[in-house]
């Protein structure tokens, strides 16, 4: 009789869940039928309309926000003209250590064409680096080239670069500052 009791408890119980359950099906059914209804009663919109609507673009320049401002892809073409995608970082710092060695003008040279901007520092180190002569800011990587040289690695106040073989630090820029 146990089990006959049980069974007496559980179906008002069960009963309840399937009344809920209804109802839960029936609310998302009439949602549903009000978002098509309001869907499906917009007024049609003829093709002579959309021919209209493109001969004045001025209608459609409107209907899209206008961008703040925009950056020609000249801007990232080096990033992605001297990026390897296929080469490890190490395989990138090892070949920037193999190129002939080259004067130490042409390092100095070199070094003074671009200012390290700022660092990230966590699992895939990078360089914001500016070059001096140009607008925009590169975020290199370690492997990556950054002109002739190639970054070989980034701490928290530097940049280490390969320039033919040779190491150069990339530094902030200070301000002066007067002395005592």
């Amino acid at each position: 009789m146990s089990g006959n009791a049980s069974t007496a408890e559980r179906k008002p119980t069960t009963a309840l869940i399937d009344g809920l359950a209804v109802l839960l099906f029936a609310g998302a059914l009439v949602v549903g039928g009000y978002f098509l209804y309001q869907t499906m009663s917009a007024p049609p919109v003829t093709v002579s309309e959309l021919t209209e609507q493109a001969d004045q673009p001025d209608a459609v320049a409107g209907a899209v926000p206008a961008l703040k401002e925009t950056v020609s892809f000249d801007v990232y073409a080096p990033i992605f003209n001297n990026r390897d995608i296929f080469k490890t970082d190490e395989e990138r710092v090892i070949e920037a250590a193999e190129q002939p060695a080259v004067d130490a003008s042409s390092v100095v040279n070199w070094a003074a064409e671009y200012e390290l901007v700022g660092v990230i520092i966590d699992n895939a180190p990078q360089a914001m680096v500016k070059k001096i002569s140009e607008p925009g800011v590169q975020f290199l990587s370690i492997g990556d080239h950054l002109g002739d040289a190639v970054l070989q690695s980034v701490e928290e106040n530097q940049a280490l670069c390969l320039y033919h073989g040779q190491e150069v630090r990339l530094d902030f820029k200070q301000s002066a500052q007067a002395g005592p």
